[in-house]
């Protein structure tokens, strides 16, 4: 399985894209007869003080964090507080949620973002509010991509979740993208009297055919307009992330047909470092 420290065929240090495992962390001991395992996330957070077998699944995500050129980019998983909690103590030594000094405060995000600072970031869960303040911080991105879809029963993104991020990323203007804010629904579905009359059609030879094959045909067409007449979001919201190594682009599609995408562009300044380039 993939854990701290595996290697990805194609994609090691050598590589020009290269992808680090850095979750989950496996441990071996006495209690498991030397094998690896994944502990149980059990301990209590301020966001959830009684363990569950699906907070542990979640927990042990697979976290990788992808650099190309001078782009990084940390795709954190289905990450919570409990896992994050957990991934702060093995990788930094502090318990964030102890009573630490200042100093032991900042030494704590400093050895975060030395290993999980990135440019660009997938939030973790779809943009759930169970995480923990400092872990955003060691994150620390140009831009962040929530990805969360619909019909669930969840309200992702969080509002709170949405500040947070932007309060923890760097830049004067943080970059924050939703798939489920980018996307919009029809108020109004215009039906063609050509569907209405095909429809007609096609129940009527539905209920006269004999022949297997051509009844089949049907059935997968009537299916096909009903599932097109039930949807009612008309732009899907996906946001498209492309980098040469040395630059990013970010589109978001406009919700008007056939007028394009909006861009927004990561450009080295004269130190090197990556930064929104503000379009006017």
């Amino acid at each position: 399985m993939l854990e701290k420290g595996s290697v990805i065929d194609g994609y090691d240090a050598q590589s020009a894209v290269h992808m680090e495992v850095l979750a989950p962390i496996t441990r071996q001991d006495e209690a498991t007869g030397g094998r690896k395992s994944l502990p149980y996330l059990d301990e209590p957070t301020p966001f959830s003080a009684h363990p569950g077998w699906d907070e542990t699944k979640n927990g042990h995500s697979v976290v990788i964090r992808l650099q190309y050129g001078n782009v990084s980019m940390l795709l954190g998983g289905d990450l919570n507080d409990k896992a994050q909690r957990y991934l702060t103590v093995q990788y930094t030594g502090h318990d964030p949620l102890s009573e630490l000094t200042d100093a032991e405060r900042t030494e704590m995000i400093q050895r975060g973002r030395a290993v999980f600072q990135s440019d660009l970031a997938k939030s973790c869960h779809h943009g759930s509010d169970r995480f923990l303040d400092d872990f955003l911080e060691f994150l620390h991105p140009l831009a962040t991509v929530i990805s969360s879809g619909d019909n669930e029963t969840y309200t992702h993104p969080r509002p709170d979740t949405l500040g947070a991020i932007g309060k923890s990323s760097r830049g004067r203007r943080p970059l924050i993208f939703s798939t489920e804010l980018a996307r919009s629904s029809e108020d109004k579905k215009v039906i063609k009297d050509e569907l209405l009359r095909e429809v007609g059609a096609l129940f009527a030879e539905l209920d006269t055919t004999t022949d297997p094959v051509r009844k089949k045909t049907i059935q997968a067409r009537i299916v096909a307009i009903r599932d097109s007449l039930e949807r009612n979001v008309a732009v899907y919201g996906a946001i498209s992330v492309r980098t040469d190594g040395r630059r990013v682009l970010i589109a978001q599609k406009k919700e008007k047909k056939g007028s394009g995408h909006v861009f927004w562009k990561l450009e080295a300044d004269e130190t090197g470092e990556l930064q929104y380039v503000i379009n006017r």
